[in-house]
């Protein structure tokens, strides 16, 4: 067994259901995470979901328990950059110059970020070690300001990435009580947050 940490500092997880997995992106509620980001982490879950490759299950108590390692990590992010970045499309630039506005022009169409793009480029072999270093984006600064805290609607950042009928189904299991304070907490946030479920439970009226 292992705690609520599996829960935190990740970019997105999905749980394993019989019926209909979820799948959770905390963009709303962390705003420093980046679309492109939001976007490679999506495929990324969805192959998870496509391959049933899961590390960790929820039991009934809404525990997270690790399953037997698979190893399959590298295996899916490599489907993953083929699905946003094809082949034959990167093999294009091989023995081409790869500059700073073109790299930005390529992240732009492949929806991904300038990081993700050439780190991909390096390791297809496109880039040499000298171009990669020298493409490498400034690191991320964090765009919150002191006066202008976002605080996103709870019950629009579920609707949204879990999709309407999960959206539906959570929000039917409360009303019904066939879903326990606890439960529904862990399949809205990941953890126990009675804060945040009682804001959840009033914008929606329940």
């Amino acid at each position: 067994m292992v705690g609520n940490d599996v829960y935190k500092n990740t970019s997105g997880f999905a749980i394993k259901d019989d019926k209909i997995p979820f799948v959770f992106l905390p963009s709303e509620v962390n705003p420093d995470e980046v679309e492109s980001r939001q976007i490679y982490t999506l495929v990324y879950l969805l192959v998870v979901i496509g391959l049933d490759q899961y590390d960790y299950v929820l039991e009934k108590n809404f525990k997270a328990k690790l399953m037997k390692s698979q190893k399959m990590s590298a295996r899916i992010h490599a489907i993953t950059a083929e699905l946003l970045m094809p082949v034959n499309e990167t093999e294009k630039l091989r023995g081409r110059e790869v500059t700073t506005t073109k790299r930005d022009q390529l992240a732009l169409k492949f929806k991904v970020s300038p990081l993700a793009l050439i780190i991909t480029l390096r390791m297809r072999g496109i880039l040499t070690k000298k171009e990669f270093e020298t493409l490498k984006p400034p690191p991320f600064i964090s765009k919150k300001t002191k006066n202008h805290a976002r605080s996103p609607n709870i019950s629009t950042s579920v609707r949204k990435f879990c999709g309407s009928k999960s959206f539906k189904t959570i929000n039917t299991g409360i009303r019904s009580k066939t879903l326990s304070s606890t439960q529904a907490q862990y399949l809205i946030f990941g953890a126990v947050n009675k804060k945040g479920f009682r804001k959840y439970r009033k914008e929606l009226g329940i």
